[in-house]
């Protein structure tokens, strides 16, 4: 019995041996990688007399064949394919990360650009505005506004060809009143600027040209922006009337005026004096429909299309933040059944917010403390 014990432990003790792993050398676990791999790659059915030592043999030359596979020209196919493909995320970063249109010169190769500067005043434009041609030049192009077979100060730039017309709007806000309960309204001094392409007015100037007077401005297309949400709005005009038209050679045209518009707001007092108010200033072509004229923001951060002036304090506010949306929509007309709302036309807004905080200290000291001493007065007597 216990020479059967004795031949159990032994037993037991060459199991354990064989059963435990063993650490192996580094280069026999890298040959035994090298032979699994070959093995998968190139399994055939082989006869028995196939060794381990022929398998080996063949390792170098298939690992010098992969290699010499991936030193070989990359495929036509491939190379334009990356090529697209970088092409193609070039342009949709570029598009993603610049909205502004207006950034760079380029005309529009359907329209004609008109020769209104002499030879050494032509050609080598830029998108820099450091020098401006005189407005007259333009009466070539615009006469009286409306031209036979050429301008017509009456059409949208695009509506001859049935084409929309897209207006690009900031503002950059001066200074503000105080925001008054009595009347939910306030008072804002403001420069609005818009931007659009008439390429009926593209131009071979070195330079754009500057229109300062009324008399050559009101024989251009505008779009006819208004204030919806306007109590009262007038055009500054000390010393002259405070506007410029701005028309670039590839027919871009800036226009930037300084406005005075008091404005209604809708104030919610429920949680005076901790309360945050948000008041809109809603912009919109009052004549031109959607199909024709679309009103956007132009966005160029950090200026546009919102800017206001650092150092605008007000008594009992302070702006917090401000903030743009597109309010574009149907209005019923005279004309049409409205069963379906066939009878409804769009036009195109756009609604900026500036979102202001209460001054709590103000009101206590302004509000609460002599509220407190009339009260103590009238107890007293």
């Amino acid at each position: 019995m216990r020479r059967w014990s004795g031949a159990l432990i032994v037993f037991l003790y060459i199991y354990s041996l064989l059963a435990l792993p063993h650490p192996q050398d580094p280069s026999s676990q890298y040959r035994n990688n090298l032979i699994a791999e070959h093995s998968r790659k190139t399994f055939r059915e082989t006869d028995a007399e196939e060794t381990i030592q022929s398998i080996l043999d063949d390792i170098p030359e298939a690992t010098a064949d992969t290699f010499s596979t991936r030193q070989q020209p990359i495929t036509e196919p491939l190379k334009h394919f990356a090529n697209d493909f970088a092409e193609s995320a070039r342009e949709n970063l570029e598009k993603g990360e610049d909205a502004n249109i207006f950034k760079k010169l380029w005309y529009d190769p359907d329209y004609k650009v008109h020769s209104l500067c002499e030879p050494h005043s032509s050609g080598n434009q830029n998108e820099q505005l450091v020098w401006t041609e005189s407005g007259d030049r333009l009466l070539k192009v615009i006469g009286n506004g409306v031209v036979k077979d050429g301008y017509n100060m009456f059409m949208a730039p695009n509506q001859a060809r049935g084409k929309r017309t897209d207006v690009y709007v900031a503002m950059y806000i001066e200074s503000m009143s105080s925001f008054k309960a009595q009347t939910m309204d306030f008072e804002m001094d403001m420069y609005l600027a818009m931007g659009w392409f008439d390429r009926r007015l593209a131009h071979n100037c070195t330079h754009p040209i500057l229109v300062t007077s009324k008399v050559i401005a009101d024989r251009i297309w505008h779009p006819d922006l208004y204030f919806v949400n306007s109590k009262f709005a007038y055009l500054q005009e000390v010393t002259t009337p405070n506007f410029m038209v701005v028309v670039y050679p590839d027919g871009l045209v800036f226009k930037s005026v300084r406005v005075d518009v008091t404005l209604s707001c809708m104030l919610e007092l429920r949680l005076f004096p901790m309360d945050f108010q948000e008041c809109p200033i809603t912009i919109q072509s009052y004549a031109f429909i959607e199909n024709i004229v679309k009103l956007n923001w132009h966005i160029d951060r950090p200026h546009f299309p919102i800017g206001s002036n650092q150092a605008i304090k007000l008594n009992d506010m302070v702006i917090v933040r401000t903030r743009f949306e597109d309010c574009s929509g149907a209005y019923p007309m005279f004309r049409g059944s409205c069963k379906n709302e066939s009878c409804y036309a769009n036009w195109s807004c756009i609604q900026a917010f500036i979102v202001m905080k209460r001054l709590v200290l103000f009101h206590i000291i302004q509000t609460y403390i002599p509220t407190g001493e009339d009260l103590k007065a009238i107890k007293i007597a």
